[in-house]
């Protein structure tokens, strides 16, 4: 042999190398044997580390090799070690062979040896894991010799026995067919017994089964909106990446505007009342989410924009508005803005959509009163009074009658005064006293018939957002986040959509409508109709000698369903009453179904106003309502189908109920079971309203004349 290429070959192991430094650092790493600085001189020879132990001998009996420790595990021990030799033709044969009986997992890869004639891997079991800690003192002698011939034929030699260790459930991995079925149910989502959350993590990150674009959260944010974009869906109208320029930002800020079609749509047609509000804790980067929503047709929050920012300061405001100004193509004409305490959103509101008259700035009664009561126990000295602020401030609050309102006012200042409460008289003063404009923000007397008493819906869609959508967790990616923002707000529009098909949905407005109307059937003889203007006096049920004065406001088609009350056949709009429930919370309150009860028995005993004929009025176009709710249903179908062509209202509300059953497949058993009676009820009057569909003529019910003659 040539002595350069003796150089290359290992003195203790034979192996060749391609340079001697490659050679040095085996020797170094792989002997622990020093090298010398010529490539000449011979490498002085290490002692050799006995590393395979007995796993029965509590001195520890250490060898070079497994042949060894087979030798005294026979002679020392009387054990008999199974060793066998099989031939396969392939490596998939192979493959089958080493799925069986757990092998798969039961043995790991550890090294491999490249040879002139094919490839050897040598193995040895898993330590299986014991209690604390998965470790035995010493080596099983099971392992597996593999050797792949060039032709592609595997031979093996086969240890079988297992010495030192128990073959225990609790100890198995997950072998690879078992994990091709679990993420096929992670996928359809659902789980199976015996694995834990850090199973089902691994799995999700190996498979991809949350469906990362990129491991990189913002590079994977970016290639959602490359997709929105893609699909034509202008979803992002505002996109500022870590590292670009913006005009007012810094390179490392970040930002994205998210607002979907259905999501436009709503906020062209209902933008008199804007509610903006921010939440916190939804990613793991601590990106600030600022969301707008405004009130629909049915008097419930919809939200029509969101914004995730680095920051949440007035300037960001300003940049988020002007985006959103952008994407509709012209201000928004707003009557109301209601917020917290902060200012930054109602001044970045009046900066960028700059119109003629600025909308009112409304505070949220909820944090009005909760302000009232942090400051009342840290500011009132004594017990009674500071029992006493609670309920004599929120009858301040929500007195709707401007003189009542101040005489009240004066009233309680003055006990202040005497009971030497200064402190919390001087900052009611300061903050909340200190000018008719800053009283106009929260007292009722000044926001009657405006429509929105707290920001209740925005904390509703957050709780929802966090509980429902995110589980509770506060370390979502941005990318994931995007996720479920567009699931809210498609689930959102299928509510909206079971409410005006199932009219008698149990929803939170139905509820007290309800229980407004039980109220009203115990005011027999508490409703007087005054001859001027068709006014209604209601006495009230609380204070004796008050009275409620109850009008008509507006005549609604049938079918509007805004607040509706399914016994008394009246919707929101129909009447207008001067208690704070109707005047400020904007709800049907017990009045208003007393009056409507009250017109109902006058109707019975004097019969209708006019002939039969003249009650009934057909007409071959649908109610505008009902043009309404169609275009958003069009709207909506549209936007979830990109790529569908023109269809029918007819065809587009099957594909509804197609979609609305999948959908809700996904409630518990019991909601599901709810859910399918309800829903053979509407096939039923489905098949009722396509019948009369033959005449093209719809009966409007009676709900615009009533016996009120003056």
């Amino acid at each position: 042999m040539e002595l350069g290429k003796k150089n290359l070959i290992c003195e203790f192991c034979s192996l060749e190398f391609s340079s001697t430094s490659t050679r040095n650092r085996h020797i170094r790493t792989k002997h622990s044997a020093p090298t010398s600085a010529s490539t000449s001189a011979e490498p002085v020879k290490a002692e050799r580390t006995k590393r395979i132990i007995c796993p029965i001998c509590t001195n520890e009996t250490s060898f070079f090799f497994y042949k060894e420790l087979i030798k005294h595990l026979t002679n020392s021990h009387n054990l008999t070690i199974k060793e066998s030799v099989l031939y396969f033709r392939n490596f998939e044969e192979f493959t089958v062979w080493r799925a069986l009986e757990n092998r798969e997992i039961d043995f790991a890869c550890l090294t491999g040896r490249k040879y002139p004639n094919g490839f050897v891997s040598s193995a040895q079991q898993r330590n299986m894991k014991t209690g604390g800690s998965i470790r035995i003192n010493g080596t099983c002698p099971s392992r597996i010799i593999v050797n792949i011939s060039a032709d592609g034929s595997v031979a093996i030699n086969f240890t079988e026995t297992h010495v030192g260790h128990t073959d225990e459930l609790r100890t198995k991995r997950l072998t690879g067919a078992e994990q091709t079925t679990i993420v096929g149910q992670l996928t359809a989502g659902e789980r199976i017994n015996l694995i834990t959350r850090g199973d089902l993590a691994y799995l999700i990150r190996k498979f991809n089964i949350d469906k990362r674009r990129d491991a990189d959260d913002m590079i994977a944010t970016a290639l959602k909106i490359e997709e929105w974009n893609r699909q034509g869906k202008n979803h992002a109208f505002f996109f500022k990446k870590i590292g670009e320029s913006y005009p007012g930002l810094n390179d490392g800020d970040f930002a994205i505007g998210y607002m979907n079609g259905i999501m436009e749509k709503k906020l062209r047609s209902f933008s008199r009342i804007i509610c903006v509000d921010g939440t916190h804790g939804t990613n793991k980067r601590n990106l600030d989410l600022t969301i707008v929503l405004v009130k629909d047709e049915n008097n419930m929050g919809f939200p029509v924009a969101f914004f995730l920012s680095n920051r949440l300061d007035q300037l960001i405001q300003q940049i988020f508005f002007h985006a959103l100004q952008v994407r509709l193509g012209e201000p928004i004409q707003a009557e109301y803005i209601m917020s917290d305490d902060d200012p930054k959103y109602y001044n970045a509101w009046c900066q960028v959509m700059s119109t003629d008259q600025k909308p009112r700035r409304l505070l949220c009664t909820w944090h009005v009163i909760k302000n009232w009561n942090i400051q009342g126990r840290s500011k009132i000295k004594k017990q009674e009074v500071r029992e006493n602020m609670k309920k004599e401030m929120r009858k301040i609050l929500k007195e709707t009658d401007p003189l009542k309102f101040i005489e009240v006012k004066e009233n309680y200042f003055n006990y202040l005064e005497e009971e030497g409460e200064n402190d919390f008289l001087k900052y009611l003063q300061r903050y909340y006293f200190q000018n008719e404009e800053r009283i106009k923000m929260w007292a009722h007397c000044h926001r009657r018939n405006a429509g929105i008493n707290t920001n209740m819906a925005i904390e509703s869609l957050n709780k929802v957002l966090k509980y429902n959508k995110m589980k509770g967790q506060r370390n979502l990616r941005v990318e994931k986040l995007l996720d479920l923002l567009e699931e809210l707000v498609d689930e959102k529009m299928w509510k909206t959509i079971v409410n005006t098909e199932r009219p008698n949905a149990n929803n939170y407005q139905h509820k007290i409508t309800l229980e407004a109307h039980k109220k009203a059937e115990q005011m027999n003889g508490k409703v007087e109709l005054l001859s001027e203007n068709d006014h209604f006096k209601v006495e009230s049920c609380s204070v004796s000698g008050k009275y409620y004065f109850v009008s008509f406001n507006e005549v609604c088609d049938e079918e509007c369903r805004a607040g509706y009350c399914t016994k008394c056949k009246i919707c929101l709009h129909r009447y207008r009453c001067q208690c704070p429930e109707n005047a400020v919370k904007t709800i049907i309150c017990k009045h208003i179904h007393a009056v409507a009860l009250f017109e109902q028995r006058s109707e019975s005993v004097l019969g209708p106003s006019t002939s039969e004929e003249g009650n009934v009025l057909c007409i071959d176009e649908p109610s505008t309502s009902q043009i309404c709710y169609q275009d958003d249903v069009s709207h909506f179908i549209q936007e979830t189908r990109p790529h569908t062509t023109t269809i029918s209202f007819d065809d587009q509300r099957e594909i509804m109920v197609q979609e609305m059953n999948s959908f809700v497949r996904s409630l518990d058993e019991q909601s599901f079971n709810e859910y399918m009676v309800m829903f053979r009820k509407f096939k039923n009057d489905n098949e009722r309203r396509n019948a009369e569909k033959c005449s093209k003529k719809r009966k409007i019910e009676k709900q615009t004349y009533y016996p009120s003659k003056k």
